[in-house]
């Protein structure tokens, strides 16, 4: 196994896989910590943010933590 029992090792393996796969810009995992998620691993043009904690009533993250589903946003910036 290539990240043995490394979690954050095991975080950025399935990170730059996923990246890899779906031809993103990047990908995040992040953990709900209370009322905030926390970017754990990030693979991509977004790495130095790891550790960032995001509001979950305020984030599509949490909007996704919120109503269990998946949401698609083709435009960030916007």
């Amino acid at each position: 196994m290539q990240a043995d029992l490394d979690l954050d090792g095991y975080m950025q393996l399935v990170v730059d896989g996923v990246r890899d796969l779906t031809q993103a810009q990047g990908a995040v995992v992040e953990l709900v910590n209370g009322d905030d998620s926390v970017c754990r691993s990030i693979s991509g043009r977004a790495a130095p943010r790891v550790g960032t904690r995001l509001a979950l009533a305020a984030s599509l993250s949490g909007l996704c933590v919120r109503d269990a589903e998946v949401v698609c946003c083709e435009d960030s910036a916007a």
